[in-house]
């Protein structure tokens, strides 16, 4: 997506986590800021509540909102570890922050609170990005993961495929939760 902006084009990258690029403004912009994606599925019945939470939750933590997309999506029947259990509506949203340690910790911080607000309003959020959620929160969106790790673990017994996940929620944890 490219925007015209005081004569200067600007791309925005639509992979989570990448930078935005300033063509025109040159290498030093490259390193300052970054779009990181947001997605929350959240049951129909509940979708406002939630959007009246993060009108709060947003500008407390210093987030810059560049766009969100509505989608309806329906119940999935195969995922096991699936975020839409029931019709939903996912709010895919990408939020600018600066690309420093300060600006990693107040977008951490802000996507715990949207966690919060998702799981009060019975909804859930997408595991692919980083793993912010606390193993709480986690826990609590996505109560058939014991069943999964312990699969994981049938299949893979002496954890030998691990990742920044399966290390923060998975290994060690016995599923009593």
């Amino acid at each position: 997506m490219f925007h015209l902006r005081k004569r200067r084009w600007l791309c925005l990258s639509l992979a989570a986590g990448f930078a935005l690029l300033g063509l025109a403004l040159g290498p030093p912009m490259i390193h300052l800021i970054r779009v990181r994606l947001h997605e929350h599925f959240i049951p129909r019945a509940q979708a406002g509540g939630f959007l009246s939470e993060l009108r709060n939750i947003i500008p407390k933590h210093g987030g810059d909102l560049l766009n969100v997309t509505v989608r309806d999506i329906n119940t999935d029947h195969d995922t096991f570890l699936r975020y839409a259990d029931q019709p939903v509506i996912a709010f895919v949203m990408f939020v600018n922050q600066s690309r420093t340690a300060a600006g990693d910790s107040q977008m951490e911080s802000m996507t715990q609170e949207m966690i919060e607000a998702a799981l009060r309003h019975q909804g859930r959020y997408y595991l692919p990005y980083r793993p912010h959620a606390s193993v709480d929160q986690f826990y609590r969106a996505y109560p058939q993961a014991p069943a999964f790790f312990d699969l994981k673990r049938q299949f893979d017994p002496h954890e030998v495929f691990q990742n920044q996940f399966y290390v923060k929620y998975g290994r060690n944890k016995t599923g009593d939760r």
